[in-house]
């Protein structure tokens, strides 16, 4: 059995995603593969900041693809954190991963990394760009 912090996964098989497929019947169907892990496209912590449907519903995780982990991605710490804040409160996803570009990329990705911790999620892990 492999753990990431309190998730476990029944295999090390994680599914690639990929953009514009990687919905919750793709994920369902790499589960039913195999996977041990799956996981969603890229997240615009914009567009969620802005309220489009088109990227909330991206957001979607149904009951059979646990554990799954939603995307994020953005270089603003406040709206990366209320972006986190969404995700935690209105999905029922197993992992938050988190996508930082900056050109700042020291101060400013040490103060969305601590922004974004200060929220309740069940897991983050960050990928410097």
């Amino acid at each position: 059995m492999v753990k990431i912090g309190n998730i476990e996964l029944r295999n090390q098989i994680v599914a690639a995603p990929l953009a514009g497929i990687s919905n919750p019947v793709y994920r369902e169907i790499m589960h039913d593969y195999g996977a041990g892990l799956v996981v969603s496209e890229m997240i615009s912590d914009k567009a969620l900041h802005f309220h489009n449907a088109k990227t909330q519903d991206m957001c979607r995780v149904s009951e059979n693809e646990h554990p799954v982990a939603l995307q994020l991605f953005g270089s603003d710490p406040v709206t990366m954190a209320e972006a986190s804040d969404y995700l935690t409160k209105n999905t029922n996803c197993d992992i938050i991963d988190i996508n930082i570009k900056s050109t700042e990329k020291n101060y400013l990705n040490m103060e969305l990394f601590n922004q974004c911790h200060e929220k309740e999620t069940a897991m983050i892990t960050v990928i410097w760009i």
